[in-house]
């Protein structure tokens, strides 16, 4: 499925709605706001127009202008963008199938696979609890 089918950008929005930290939300929301902006995309002799106002042709050409870019913020700014829509796209369990990751295993499972490993929690207590 694509991202707009697994609601990417809802999520991101509720992420980032969620956030603790309003330095790491104005950050990302002012990459964004880099992105639309026409104003930053004339200064960068690439376009006139919002990017959410090009067809898809164009809106991959910017973003690899930006990934290609000789300006680091550029690139930052891309970076920051992929990685967290990837970041979500990829969490989704209906991708899991297609990048051949079958889900996590079953708690019954690690502890059958590890039995051997596990340590009792009250053998490392000084003492037991209840005692």
């Amino acid at each position: 499925p694509g991202a707009l089918a697994l609601k990417v950008p809802e999520k991101i929005d509720a992420m980032l709605h969620a956030s603790p930290d309003p330095l790491v939300v104005g950050q990302f929301t002012g990459a964004l706001g880099m992105l639309e902006n026409a104003l930053s995309g004339a200064l960068f002799l690439e376009r006139f127009r919002p990017f959410t106002g090009l067809d898809a042709a164009a809106q991959d050409a910017v973003l690899t202008d930006m990934r290609d870019s000789s300006v680091g913020v550029r690139r930052t700014v891309f970076r920051a963008l992929t990685t967290t829509v990837w970041a979500i796209y990829w969490a989704e369990p209906d991708t899991w199938l297609r990048a051949g990751y079958g889900g996590p295993p079953r708690t019954e499972d690690l502890r059958e696979m590890y039995k051997d490993q596990l340590v009792e929690l009250d053998s490392l207590r000084a003492t037991p609890r209840g005692a």
